[in-house]
């Protein structure tokens, strides 16, 4: 039986705005497929900013291209290009192209990099894009492990806003190297949608106590290049 009586329904209206709110969904926001989704051939550009808080004052920036080499079934290659490194201090190399393998969460498969090299740059920014590989909305988090030869993380994901065609998250993991946990990482992430490119990402590594503790940090910006 349909009702149009207007009291009635308000009165509708204002229940279904109530069960929204004790659910914790916000009235009009809509879960979101939050996965990367890679097209052949796609390429995107970033900067990243490296800046260690101590007394030596380190800062690095280096300039990453992206370029999607193969979608298929079991998997997509990225194609990876470093260029226009600068640093205060010489902060090793320039490392050649090569290609990642990406697995769960957009994060590389069975990875390995090269130290000393603009390589150890690179689990960091994969860290700030990591997604939950499933439909979200505020508020959900979603645990994640990744691990390569430099360090491994052990955290989570979780999803702040979903607003105007993009998607905030908030990575956060304990960070190890060699086995032993140093500290802890945080980045707050702006992803494009729908494929969820990463767009923007700030970020910081403090040490632990035995590591140097809050006189010891390193901040990280990624920003999109057109």
């Amino acid at each position: 039986m349909e009702y149009d009586h207007p009291m009635i329904a308000r009165a509708s209206i204002a229940l279904t705005a109530l069960l929204l709110a004790a659910s914790g969904v916000t009235a009009g926001q809509d879960a979101s497929t939050f996965k990367r989704i890679y097209t052949a051939g796609e390429k995107r550009s970033y900067s990243i900013d490296i800046d260690q808080k101590d007394k030596a004052g380190t800062t690095t920036s280096v300039d990453l291209d992206l370029t999607v080499a193969k979608v298929q079934d079991t998997g997509v290659d990225l194609a990876v290009h470093f260029s226009n490194l600068q640093s205060v201090e010489v902060a090793g190399k320039v490392s050649e192209d090569r290609t990642v393998p990406m697995g769960p969460h957009n994060l590389p498969l069975n990875a390995t990099f090269q130290d000393r090299t603009t390589e150890a740059a690179l689990p960091f920014f994969f860290l700030a894009g990591a997604t939950s590989d499933k439909a979200a909305k505020a508020g959900d988090e979603t645990p994640i492990q990744w691990k390569c030869n430099l360090m491994g993380f052990d955290g989570s994901v979780k999803v702040l806003s979903i607003s105007n065609g993009r998607i905030k998250s908030l990575v956060k993991a304990k960070v190890q190297i060699q086995g032993i946990e140093v500290g802890d990482i945080a980045f707050t992430s702006d992803e494009s949608l729908p494929g969820c490119a990463l767009i923007d990402s700030v970020g910081a590594l403090t040490f632990s106590a035995r590591f140097g503790g809050s006189s010891l940090v390193e901040e990280f910006k990624i920003t999109q290049r057109k």
